[in-house]
């Protein structure tokens, strides 16, 4: 009997932990702007957003990474470019000064082959928001560790019988 609660409350952990790391996600996604598509073969990837003061983020990832192929460019309201990247790897993620307020724009392109792409451009999410994708871990790895020891309390008592 004590195993079975034991079960219970481990998976009651490990649902709150996955809950609680769907919505930390969502959350955190919140303020971004997403778009896929095909970058690079004479195609680019574009996604709009508006940013309103100081600091953006955006973020890049490609499905077939190639070396030297893929960039990664912002372009402000006015249409200058404000942030420029080459694609070390196929996930890239960086910040850049918003020095205006309005649209801006994240182009990914190459001259590589193409390459299914997914892009997000917008304000970075401040700590409390990141925090609650963190808060996610604790139920999480609480509820592994209970799942753990009900297993060794189970054959330690089977053993024992």
């Amino acid at each position: 009997m004590r195993v079975r609660i034991l079960l219970a409350a481990s998976g009651a952990l490990i649902a709150a932990g996955l809950a609680l790391a769907v919505a930390g996600s969502q959350v955190v996604l919140e303020g971004l702007s997403q778009g896929s598509g095909v970058a690079g073969g004479g195609g680019a990837l574009e996604v709009r957003a508006g940013i309103e003061g100081g600091r953006g983020v955006y973020a890049v990832q490609l499905a077939e990474f190639s070396e030297g192929g893929f960039y990664a460019r912002v372009y402000g309201p006015s249409g200058m470019e404000v942030a420029s990247a080459e694609i070390g790897s196929g996930t890239f993620e960086a910040e850049f000064d918003a020095h205006e307020d309005g649209e801006h724009l994240l182009v990914v392109d190459g001259p590589g082959g193409p390459s299914q792409a997914l892009g997000a451009i917008g304000i970075p999410p401040d700590e409390a928001r990141r925090g609650l994708g963190v808060a996610s871990m604790y139920p999480l790895v609480a509820g592994m560790a209970l799942l753990v020891g009900t297993a060794a309390y189970g054959a330690w008592r089977a053993r024992s019988v």
